[in-house]
């Protein structure tokens, strides 16, 4: 077997699916501001849930960096938000892909850290991919380039680019296998269990579940296909009928996930990513290749590009050995404590390649609901997450269905955070957020004096005769006055005139 051939048809994309790839990415970079934008004052301003100064204070002597974080108004972040979207319909469109890619990149994780609460595997996924795009060729077709310079030949790009793009996408998929075998996936129930999760499911879930034994199945597959397809695909021998199976295989996994659960952009997320995986004989038939050719300048100009493709090489094969790292140091085994390194670490904040794919390695052990009780100024008691009704905790009046308190998955995200111990801090910016939110929007005779968050977790199952809940009390705000808001003011402004 020719080493060469057996590289290509192993690392090798076909840059049709380059293309492709690009303009599915640079949708969903446009997509997802479009999602953040809508919660820009409340996740990434001073007047949101997490002003800069806490965010200062989480960052503290890391490597960490935002550039979102340089100002906390939602004029600041608005200018960045379109940035970004200047830059992302260029590198959508193939107008100087590589550079719109990095400073794509560069804005994607400045818009993470500046509020590391709300991102999910899909934001991570997507960053990923988006940083591993940087080193590869993805404007030779159906792109500004492609327009200027005529019809590019239809080529295979083998690189350390693009072994690192795909085994990083291997790499996703076995490491949750992973997980799943370290977690409850051998029982065949966790799958059920899983779409029980109130948090997460849709409705349709809540049909399914009726079906124990199909999910079993489903749930067995689902692992063993994460375990060992992310292996075979890279085998040198029956490459094309194993990455097509592979590529349908998971098409259909994320179409699953996609309907039953609330995971973000994280399934067409990966549907770009698998779209890498297509064998260059599907895209013959599905996108003939053309016989024009390059022009000779173009020929040229890969000529003199041939040293920087090789300092890119460089840079690559270096971020492919620290993601192999990164995910070698999440194992769950003795002696991943002997290649583990603080100044990794440290830079792994910085070029921001850290990762960890355990996702959904069990059932939920915290799944309920929340509760926001206000006091108006008009005596009525009322919960925010219920549109203003009566307030009534004592009921344990559950909600048909519980994701629907979330506007969004990253709402979702930022709740489900704030029920942990090691994010307490994070409950009181939240309360005092839905206070000027509620009251922003109502009369005086209704403004809130006092605020209570709650959380209704879930302890037993249907059909039990014990307890099924229990009350978790997470946060109390007491709203001053406007005569002591007054008072507050004159203190400070005579203790500012006396220094």
């Amino acid at each position: 077997m020719n080493l060469q051939n057996a590289m290509s048809r192993v690392f090798g994309i076909d840059t049709r699916a380059l293309a492709s790839f690009r303009i599915g990415i640079g949708s969903l970079l446009l997509i997802d501001l479009g999602m953040r934008l809508r919660d820009l004052e409340a996740h990434y301003t001073d007047q949101g849930v997490l002003p800069l100064e806490m965010l200062r204070k989480r960052m503290g002597d890391s490597w960490q960096w935002s550039i979102h974080g340089f100002g906390g108004s939602a004029t600041f972040q608005l200018v960045l938000f379109a940035l970004a979207a200047v830059v992302a319909v260029a590198f959508l469109i193939g107008y100087h892909s590589r550079i719109a890619a990095i400073i794509s990149w560069v804005l994607l994780v400045s818009l993470h850290a500046r509020n590391p609460y709300v991102v999910n595997g899909g934001d991570v996924l997507l960053r990923l991919l988006l940083f591993w795009s940087i080193f590869l060729t993805l404007d030779r077709h159906l792109s500004v380039r492609s327009w200027r310079e005529g019809r590019l030949d239809s080529r295979v790009e083998v690189s350390l680019a693009s072994a690192g793009m795909l085994i990083q996408i291997g790499l996703l998929y076995w490491m949750s296998g992973y997980f799943k075998i370290q977690g409850t996936w051998l029982n065949a129930d966790t799958l059920e269990k899983i779409l029980q999760s109130d948090s997460y499911v849709k409705p349709i879930a809540y049909s399914v579940v009726g079906y124990p034994q199909w999910l079993a199945m489903m749930g067995w597959a689902a692992l063993w296909g994460e375990l060992l397809l992310p292996i075979l695909i890279f085998s040198p021998f029956w490459t094309k009928p194993i990455r097509l199976f592979a590529v349908m295989f998971f098409f259909a996994f994320h179409l699953g996930i996609e309907l039953t659960l609330t995971v973000g952009l994280f399934s067409f997320t990966s549907w770009m990513a698998w779209l890498l995986f297509v064998p260059k004989d599907l895209w013959d038939r599905i996108w003939p290749p053309r016989l024009e050719g390059l022009s000779a300048e173009s020929s040229a100009r890969r000529k003199r590009a041939l040293w920087k493709q090789r300092g890119v090489n460089v840079i690559a094969g270096s971020a492919l050995v620290f993601v192999c790292w990164a995910n070698l140091v999440t194992l769950r085994e003795p002696w991943v404590k002997q290649i583990n390194s603080n100044f990794l670490s440290s830079v792994g904040d910085v070029v921001v390649l850290r990762q960890r794919w355990n996702l959904f390695p069990r059932p939920l052990t915290h799944d309920g609901w929340f509760i926001g009780v206000a006091r108006l100024a008009d005596g009525r008691t009322v919960d925010l997450f219920r549109d203003g009704e009566v307030a009534d905790w004592t009921s344990y009046n559950k909600p048909k269905y519980v994701s629907k308190q979330f506007p969004n998955h990253r709402w979702r995200k930022y709740y489900r955070g704030i029920i942990f111990s090691s994010r307490t801090n994070l409950r009181d910016p939240l309360s005092w957020y839905l206070i000027r939110k509620w009251n922003s929007s109502h009369g005086l005779n209704e403004q809130i004096e006092s605020f209570e968050l709650h959380y209704m977790e879930e302890i037993g199952e249907d059909g039990e005769d014990e307890e099924r809940y229990r009350q978790r009390f997470l946060s109390e705000i007491e709203v001053p006055s406007d005569e002591a808001r007054k008072e507050e003011t004159e203190v400070d402004s005579k203790e500012g005139n006396q220094s």
